[in-house]
């Protein structure tokens, strides 16, 4: 196997294990709730736990990954987040369960840059490609991950969800120690083309910004999607983890486009269009959850996967191409931070509102936000590409 495509796989699995622990908590939140005797406020911090300690974390991590290599942080990652996973599919306490997905978080915060930047150097010719390959199959696993809770939780058990980290990341962590691609130290050569600090900060902003607003509707859309269609439209937890399908299949062919067209879209007219797909979907989806019409809510699903798609990997190259390489782990740190800050703020804010106004308000809410987020993408410059 050549070391390129060790990593892109590598990389897509560790992805796709950080996503699917994120998504799997919605759908298996009732059974827990009930085993454990969780509180409101412990469901909230249970969630919240893990995309805060991201998000704080994730600044850090970006230099330490360009310092010690995007392979040696990549290793580190996987470990400890196996080591994480382990904590939380034997907890036996809220306390327990909170601490473990902090410890993830944490984990979770180097393994997210390692594995962009790790995809960025080992694929320079084709890095929006490779971005939407590991992207794509990591969103799955944010769509699957709420059908395989709901099956876990009512045919088995809900720990075998948080399980299911372990081998995944002692397996990516083993593919990647098996090919010395990305070992080196990425610091930037002495003649490194460097923009100025003040230029690409302004630069970085657009996709920043619209990234953080798709980590909010993500979030949203993807956990209490899967949690609202249980308690407002009354499904089991397998049924409302297949609900999800129509987002899933959505967000695959778009993705599938975007790797195998020859015309890969501007980055403004990507952000232009995702944004505006997401924000016309999640509307949808709040007048079937006001209205109690499931059919509804289900095409509403649609546009929002296609929409991600169109976001995520077209943004996170754009804002890694405004760095040298040398500095690409200190950009995937910050792609992510912007990502999982606005999947924070989407736990809390959905909490706030839908508790005044109904879930379908929550909904509505992640539509406006992605309405802003439209009229941002449209400030990224004409005609450049990732």
């Amino acid at each position: 196997m050549r070391p390129r495509t060790a990593v892109l796989i590598a990389a897509s699995a560790g992805m796709s294990v950080l996503v699917l622990d994120s998504s799997i908590v919605g759908t298996m939140i009732p059974t827990m709730s009930d085993e454990l005797a969780l509180s409101p406020r412990d469901q909230t911090w249970m969630v919240a736990s893990y995309l805060l300690s991201l998000g704080i974390f994730l600044p850090c991590a970006g230099p330490t990954v360009d310092y010690l290599s995007p392979r040696r942080s990549f290793l580190c990652g996987c470990l400890g987040f196996a080591i994480a996973s382990l904590g939380l599919s034997t907890a036996s306490s809220a306390t327990e369960l909170i601490m473990w997905r902090a410890v993830a978080g944490l984990a979770a915060a180097v393994l997210m840059p390692a594995s962009t930047a790790l995809v960025a150097l080992t694929h320079p010719d084709q890095r929006t490609r490779a971005i939407a390959v590991v992207t794509g199959l990591g969103q799955t696993s944010a769509v699957i991950g709420p059908a395989l809770g709901g099956v876990l939780a009512q045919c088995v058990t809900w720990r075998l969800g948080f399980g299911v980290g372990v081998p995944v990341g002692l397996a990516a962590m083993l593919i990647v120690a098996g090919t010395r691609a990305g070992a080196q130290a990425s610091q930037p050569p002495a003649s490194a083309p460097v923009r100025a600090g003040s230029s690409r900060r302004r630069a970085v902003l657009p996709p920043f910004v619209v990234l953080a607003g798709l980590g909010l509707s993500m979030t949203i859309a993807t956990v209490y999607g899967a949690s609202e269609v249980q308690r407002a439209l009354h499904l089991s937890p397998t049924s409302a983890g297949l609900s999800l399908l129509p987002l899933i299949l959505a967000m695959l062919a778009t993705t599938l486009v975007l790797t195998r067209s020859r015309f890969s879209p501007a980055p403004r007219r990507s952000g232009v269009a995702g944004a505006s797909s997401m924000a016309m979907g999640l509307m949808i989806m709040s007048g079937g959850f006001a209205w109690g019409m499931l059919p509804l809510t289900i095409f509403g699903m649609v546009p929002v996967g296609c929409g991600i798609a169109l976001l995520m990997a077209p943004m996170t190259a754009y804002a890694l191409s405004l760095y040298p390489e040398g500095r690409q782990g200190r950009a995937a740190a910050w792609c992510s931070t912007g990502r999982q800050l606005g999947g924070a703020l989407g736990v809390f804010s959905f909490a706030v509102v839908s508790s005044s106004w109904g879930s379908s308000a929550g909904f509505l809410l992640a539509g406006a936000v992605m309405l802003a987020s439209t009229a941002v993408a449209w400030r990224i410059p004409r005609g450049v590409q990732a």
